[in-house]
């Protein structure tokens, strides 16, 4: 039986706050803690970014948003040249989705070729990108310090990793609630995902339904990715998601913190 979105209803999610996390506050960590485990938690929460340098990235999605909407306006054959054959940056289409991904590793050595577009934002990229990416190590090394034993962390900054910005967005021909991603699981360590309106839904409990999850005033969606899971040996939650189109035109953001090349953290 095919699963349906509920009619007006949205997920609860937990409410972290990444200054009391970068504050080592024992009860805001223990709270990230059990929102990644299957037990109690669901494996995704909202990350409140208010703050004097994580809530400029905010500001800056809007931004990036801007931009990819006039790449993504181009002809087919101008995003095409975008394309990397068995790479997950650069251009993609898959069905109503179209995805411009922004490999980390590239920005930071300088070999990025980006858009026009996105040529003329590329310090706004550069510094959403380092802030972000700072956030998910942050959460990723308390998620992963939850556990007994911990995971011991193998990827840092300096290492190669296939880590990314990914911009998206649903062509208009996509009607509002038609599912444009099926239901799957997030490769990698860990996902923040930026978005405006409601289009990411999760599965209710032991039913056949699926909700909404409405976005949270100065917030991101933080979820635990397969890589993570895999090596908590299940102790971490990686967790169902679908996406479906939204009302109107609109763009997502989601940075993707992946295991460094040739290695998977693992617990002791």
């Amino acid at each position: 039986m095919a699963l349906t979105t509920a009619s007006k209803a949205y997920a609860h999610l937990e409410v972290i706050n990444y200054e009391k996390i970068k504050n080592k506050e024992p009860a805001e960590i223990q709270r990230l803690a059990h929102a990644s485990k299957p037990k109690g938690g669901r494996g995704l929460f909202f990350l409140d970014l208010r703050g004097p340098i994580a809530g400029r990235t905010l500001a800056d999605a809007q931004s990036l948003y801007q931009s990819a909407a006039k790449f993504f306006d181009a002809s087919t054959d101008k995003k095409q040249r975008f394309y990397k054959d068995g790479f997950d940056d650069g251009f993609s289409a898959h069905g109503d989705v179209e995805v411009f991904e922004i490999a980390r590793d590239e920005l930071v050595n300088g070999s990025l070729k980006l858009p026009v577009d996105l040529q003329l934002v590329e310090d706004r990229i550069r510094d959403f990108l380092s802030i972000i990416d700072t956030i998910s190590r942050d959460i990723y090394h308390v998620i992963g310090s939850s556990i007994d034993p911990p995971i011991h962390l193998t990827t840092t900054s300096d290492l190669p990793s296939d880590t990314g910005l990914q911009l998206a967005w649903a062509r208009p021909e996509a009607h509002e609630g038609k599912v444009i991603a099926p239901a799957h699981t997030d490769r990698g360590l860990l996902t923040l995902l930026y978005y405006d309106v409601p289009t990411l839904e999760v599965p209710v409990d032991g039913t056949d339904e699926w909700r909404l999850v409405k976005p949270s005033e100065g917030s991101v969606v933080g979820y635990v990715g397969d890589a993570l899971q895999r090596s908590s040996e299940g102790r971490l939650l990686a967790p169902v998601h679908r996406v479906v189109a939204p009302q109107g035109r609109t763009y997502v953001a989601a940075y993707l913190l992946r295991p460094a090349f040739g290695t998977e953290s693992t617990t002791a």
